[in-house]
């Protein structure tokens, strides 16, 4: 019962609030309740993690929607009786006050959204924070000095530049602080973001990472700290920056938080793809020092650092951890060179390399056995390989699976092919770690040859071979 009495409150009391409204006062006050309730909803997003699943995600939102569904019920309720009422006599000042609010909140909301979108499209175009807060600077002036000229051609052209009590000169005035204002909290947080990252280090040499176009990549200058360049999502990743402390073969990962204001311990974690040091947020430059270009994907994972040339465009992820890089051909090769936007299309599928970094019981996740998904039987032998034939419900194409065993009879190599199919999966076993790619279905009796030849390339990225299995491929 007690539910049922807040969930009405939530309701009648916005809904109450929107029918007091003084008629003359309904837009501008519609909008700044609307404004922020946006605010609201986009504070609860960050903060209960909806995707994050629990019985409580996401009921911030439903008590957010239930109040605002009251508000919008009582304003469309309030602007009916205002329509249908004889108009009442307003006063001047009034009618200047509330005309003159309405232009100063669409003026900041312009604002905001404008400079939202071209923080993104200077992150995307030039990845560097300097010519962001530069360009940003440079639209708040843009708007400082242009936004009054749609008034110029009325009366009293001069006070649209002087005046707050016009409302050309609300305009401007609003919006160019909206954006001031955006700017100093976007530099503010570099000084914040670096205490914090002392603070989190406790003395430890650490280093920065933060979320561009093409992933993290180590921060290169202080403007990389700032809000607009702190950004989560700007390549697919969920943090806005990551730091990581300690010894780089069994790293400590923290990530930003707006809301703490904090660098806070990460369950997740990445290759380590910067150099700790000490005082490492403190002693970033202004600008970027010139330096020689190296495309090289190099990188700490898994208790070994690795050095991948670009041609192979090598990444890694950390739970658990494991290489990829991309080769055609029986020595492995990198693929050729592609201008524009890396695109993942069938070529980079099929020559794709998974390396995980750990022993793993099962070599792949469609590894098949006898259960109430699959029927697996004995089909003899091929190319000194166990065959089995498949059976998987609700697929019709004929499968197989080829096994090889070491000499405790654990499973060292597998294979999985499709009837009529040009390509089988492979995944075998060596020192501890899995490899797997695509074998192409003619070069089947070479599949041994195949696996020295890519175990080859997979020790030339190697600069320090892992020295034990690491920790995240127990977690």
């Amino acid at each position: 019962m007690e539910i049922f009495s807040f969930l009405f409150f939530i309701m009648v009391a916005p809904l109450a609030f929107a029918l007091l409204i003084p008629r003359l006062w309904l837009v501008p006050c519609s909008v700044l309740v609307l404004l922020a309730f946006t605010v609201l909803w986009i504070d609860e997003q960050r903060m209960q993690c909806g995707s994050c699943g629990g019985p409580f995600s996401g009921l911030g939102f439903a008590f957010l929607a239930i109040a605002l569904a009251g508000f919008i019920v009582g304003a469309v309720v309030r602007a009916l009786i205002a329509f249908f009422k004889p108009a009442k006599t307003f006063s001047p000042g009034e009618v200047r006050a509330t005309n003159l609010l309405t232009w100063a909140l669409v003026s900041a909301t312009m604002a905001v959204l404008t400079t939202g979108l071209a923080v993104v499209l200077l992150n995307k175009m030039f990845d560097s924070g300097w010519v962001t807060h530069l360009g940003i600077c440079l639209l708040a002036l843009a708007w400082f000095f242009g936004a009054p000229v749609i008034w110029r051609k009325g009366n009293g052209a001069e006070s649209v530049w002087y005046s707050l009590l016009h409302p050309g000169g609300v305009f401007r005035w609003a919006g160019a602080i909206a954006m001031f204002f955006l700017l100093a909290w976007s530099v503010r947080t570099v000084a914040a973001a670096q205490e914090a990252a002392e603070l989190a280090a406790d003395g430890r040499p650490y280093c920065l990472t933060i979320s561009t176009e093409t992933g993290q990549r180590p921060a290169r200058t202080f403007w990389d700290l700032s809000g607009f360049s702190m950004q989560a999502d700007r390549g697919g990743s969920s943090r806005h920056a990551a730091l990581v402390t300690g010894d780089v073969r069994t790293p400590a990962w923290f990530y930003w938080s707006y809301r703490r204001g904090a660098f806070v311990l990460d369950f997740l974690g990445w290759p380590v793809t910067c150099e700790p040091q000490s005082n490492f947020a403190k002693n970033l430059p202004a600008m970027q020092p010139v330096r020689a270009v190296d495309t090289a994907a190099s990188f700490w994972l898994g208790r070994g650092q690795w050095h991948i040339p670009a041609g192979y465009r090598g990444s890694g992820g950390d739970r658990p951890p494991v290489l990829y890089f991309y080769a055609r051909g029986r020595d492995f090769e990198p693929l050729p060179l592609r201008t524009g936007k890396l695109v993942y299309d069938m070529e980079m599928s099929n020559s794709e390399v998974r390396v995980t970094l750990c022993d793993l019981e099962r070599l792949h996740a469609w590894q098949a056995q006898n259960d109430s998904n699959h029927k697996v039987e004995p089909a003899g032998m091929e190319a000194g390989l166990e065959k089995q034939s498949v059976d998987s419900r609700g697929w019709s194409s004929r499968q197989f699976q080829f096994l090889g065993r070491d000499k405790t009879g654990r499973v060292s190599t597998w294979l999985h092919c499709y009837q009529g199919g040009n390509v089988c999966r492979h995944a075998f076993r060596r020192d501890g770690v899995v490899v797997e790619f695509q074998q192409p279905l003619a070069e089947f009796a070479q599949w041994k040859a195949s696996q020295d030849a890519v175990w080859k390339r997979v020790q030339s990225f190697a600069v320090i071979w892992p020295d034990a299995e690491p920790e995240r491929c127990k977690s």
